[in-house]
């Protein structure tokens, strides 16, 4: 008679457990998305090496962001920080890409002060006209805004050839032609940091 009070005794304490635990897990609205392992940029093909699943709680926001239960793929359309949850409408597919990757070499001492995933104006001084003329125009602005995508030599995009620290950056189609006949006629070129936090 012992025995089977113990048995019962066992079996209500489990209900008693799992009821608790259903009811814990009522309260959990929690989802799990997406969000970037390291930054991602625009025109980069997104894979799931890019990504880490992260459970947060959304409230009635889940639905903007990548859903980890769905495999990732197409092309990223606008910069992604590290850590950062990926909104759906940040991948597309590469047409909706406005920007291009070019390699741009600038003063070694500028290279320290320039961030990748910050914002820059870019700076245009032309080479001065004339033989023997080792002296530059007074510099215009090439590039209002453009996202600087990683510092340092790598492959990929347009890369420049003069002296100095490479730093790739995305600049608009339009402004493309430009920037590549500034590079290839050695314009000496400036990159100004700007507030990161005012990218729209």
């Amino acid at each position: 008679m012992k025995d089977v009070r113990w048995v019962v005794g066992i079996v209500l304490l489990a209900l008693g457990v799992l009821g608790t635990l259903r009811v814990i897990g009522s309260f959990d609205d929690s989802v799990q998305v997406w969000s970037a392992k390291s930054a991602l940029v625009p025109g980069q093909r997104l894979t799931s090496s890019d990504l880490v699943p992260t459970r947060v709680r959304l409230d009635d926001r889940g639905g903007q962001y990548l859903s980890s239960a769905t495999q990732p793929g197409g092309v990223v359309q606008r910069a992604v920080g590290a850590g950062e949850l990926v909104p759906k409408n940040a991948v597309g597919d590469a047409s909706g890409v406005t920007v291009r990757a070019l390699s741009v070499n600038v003063e070694r001492g500028q290279a320290d002060v320039i961030r990748a995933g910050g914002d820059v104006e870019v700076w245009v001084s032309d080479k001065k006209e004339g033989a023997g003329s080792t002296g530059f125009d007074k510099p215009h602005q090439s590039v209002e805004r453009a996202l600087v995508s990683h510092v340092g030599s790598r492959s990929g995009g347009v890369v420049a050839v003069a002296d100095g620290s490479p730093v790739e950056i995305l600049v608009p189609c339009e402004s493309l032609p430009a920037m590549i006949d500034a590079v290839n006629s050695g314009a000496r070129i400036t990159l100004v940091p700007l507030n990161s936090a005012a990218r729209s």
